[in-house]
């Protein structure tokens, strides 16, 4: 097991990784937004601290991005001191093992306003698709790419 510590760290002097290849629609930035404007950034930003890869984002940059936008200049961050070949694994298990939900208990425990404004649609969930026909229609979203930050656009159904 790999030693961590957990420090507050200028955002300024965080690096976005180069390969990072996730994205973000706009939609899912404005409640990733909402969401740490509500409860504060709850889920500490991973970063590298080995020699050549100092202050280098792991997990977190959409955060990272979002924090700064709500008007922060410093985030918590877990700081780890791994090679470039672990960092890049790291990065791929942050993103990749979320895991999936359990429909029945989403809909038997939460309410189907508060799943949609956290950024569920009719088609996650097991629901009467006609009543929530508005909630079905084309969006135009760009996503942000992460190794960079440029906004491309894309069109999907939500």
């Amino acid at each position: 097991m790999m030693h961590t510590k957990t420090k507050s760290i200028a955002i300024s002097k965080l690096q976005f990784a180069e390969y990072n290849p996730r994205t973000i629609s706009k939609k899912q930035f404005k409640e990733l937004k909402k969401s740490l404007s509500d409860f504060g950034c709850v889920s500490p930003i991973v970063i590298n601290s080995s020699k050549d890869r100092s202050n280098i984002i792991i997990g977190g940059h959409q955060r990272v991005r979002a924090w700064q936008e709500l008007g922060n200049d410093a985030i918590d961050c877990v700081i780890v001191d791994i090679p470039i070949d672990k960092e890049m694994e790291l990065n791929l298990r942050l993103n990749k093992n979320g895991g999936n939900f359990d429909d029945d208990m989403l809909i038997n425990y939460f309410d189907e306003e508060l799943l949609f404004e956290v950024g569920f649609t009719v088609n996650d969930l097991d629901i009467n698709i006609d009543k929530y026909e508005d909630n079905t229609k084309q969006e135009d979203t760009k996503e942000v790419c992460e190794c960079c930050g440029k906004w491309k656009s894309t069109q999907r159904y939500t």
